[in-house]
């Protein structure tokens, strides 16, 4: 995910395990969502700017 930039990987983790930590007390108006996903090299940069077009919106 983040070759050769372990400061971003950590920070990544960071993350996640807060993350993790609040699901134990999620309300139910609030949403995490994760899963796997494989995308082709084709396809990606859409993919990526219709995440991010999705996220503006809020």
């Amino acid at each position: 995910m983040y070759k050769g930039d372990e400061i971003k990987m950590g920070r990544q983790i960071q993350w996640r395990i807060k993350a993790f930590s609040h699901m134990e007390n999620v309300d139910e108006d609030e949403l995490f969502f994760t899963t796997p996903l494989l995308i082709s090299e084709e396809n990606i940069k859409n993919v990526k700017s219709e995440i991010l077009q999705l996220i503006d919106k809020f």
